[in-house]
């Protein structure tokens, strides 16, 4: 089952949308094997990027 809220996106011609927040992390550099994912995680509730930033760096 899949869940969605609704989104507040500050634009005039759509000012919101449905969905989920979600971070997402790679490698800054490609590898010999390639770039890799990681970190994946949704964010319910639409929190403020600055607010996320130390989840995803950790």
């Amino acid at each position: 089952m899949a869940e969605v809220e609704w989104i507040s996106k500050d634009k005039a011609h759509k000012p919101y949308g449905f969905g989920v927040k979600v971070s997402g992390a790679t490698t800054l550099c490609r590898s010999q094997g390639g770039q890799f994912v990681t970190h994946v995680k949704a964010l319910p509730g639409a929190p403020y990027d600055g607010h996320t930033l130390a989840i995803v760096i950790r």
